[in-house]
């Protein structure tokens, strides 16, 4: 549990989403909820393969040592996201965070043209 716990605070706490103070409109909610975690990426890949029938399909490397990993079905009826955090004192942490189901094909998309706007950096 404190893995899993020091896990979601490390992701969370990233400059990227730990601004201070919070953009006009943005407000905090604590949410309790369970994850379900392994020791390693390699085990939580071959568990969704196994069980869920999922591949991962899209990466985003937070930081040297944090991942968000999107996993869909071939039909793209479910869909599971997964962080991952290597720790060189507690070792590989990968966590569900979200999983589900939806209408066959809609699990996951990508958007062929974003617009993406124009001016700051992060």
């Amino acid at each position: 549990m404190r893995k899993a716990l020091a896990l979601i605070v490390a992701l969370w706490a990233s400059p990227s989403v730990a601004q201070q103070p919070a953009p006009p409109g943005l407000y905090p909610i604590e949410v309790p909820f369970q994850l379900f975690c392994a020791d390693s990426l390699e085990f939580m890949i071959d568990l969704l393969a196994k069980d869920w029938k999922e591949a991962p399909v899209m990466l985003s490397h937070q930081t040297d040592n944090s991942t968000i990993i999107f996993f869909t079905n071939l039909e793209r009826t479910t869909s599971t996201l997964v962080m991952s955090r290597m720790d060189k004192v507690e070792g590989e942490t990968a966590c569900i965070v979200f999983t589900g189901q939806s209408g066959e094909g809609f699990s996951f998309s990508i958007n062929p043209s974003p617009d993406f706007p124009e001016g700051n950096k992060l």
